[in-house]
């Protein structure tokens, strides 16, 4: 399971992070609130943008030091936030 997918520069997707969504609700117990925190969070980043039903940071520009820190802090929390994957039943 995947908390974000990550794109090359010569990525049709260009360089880029795209939070994994989709993948937490198809796998991960009380998925609603750790995909709504998720959101909340990328959001007061302020660098990430709307793709489907996912968010995404293009990596146009190089990004201080903070915002990658910020980043992985939030993945941190996220993960401490999922209790249990579905059953496959």
């Amino acid at each position: 399971m995947g908390l974000c997918f990550g794109y090359p520069p010569n990525s049709v997707f260009k360089q880029s992070i795209y939070s994994g969504f989709e993948e937490i609700f198809k796998k991960v117990n009380n998925a609603e609130n750790i995909v709504d925190f998720y959101k909340q969070e990328l959001e007061k980043m302020k660098i990430f943008e709307p793709a489907k039903s996912n968010l995404k940071w293009v990596i146009n520009e190089n990004y201080p030091t903070e915002k990658v820190t910020m980043f992985s802090e939030i993945l941190e929390q996220v993960i401490k936030k999922i209790n249990g994957l579905k059953s496959d039943e």
